[in-house]
């Protein structure tokens, strides 16, 4: 493989992984919203 395309694949990596962290970040916000709506929090 070469140098480019490993790099290529590494920001494709890194990408994935962005994307995977912030939607799990945002399921926990929303959990935590649906949380406090159905213990009738403010």
């Amino acid at each position: 493989m070469t140098r480019v395309g490993f790099a290529k694949k590494k920001s494709l990596l890194y990408m994935h992984e962005y994307i995977v962290a912030s939607y799990s970040v945002y399921m926990y916000q929303q959990l935590i919203v649906y949380a406090m709506n159905r213990n009738g929090f403010p």
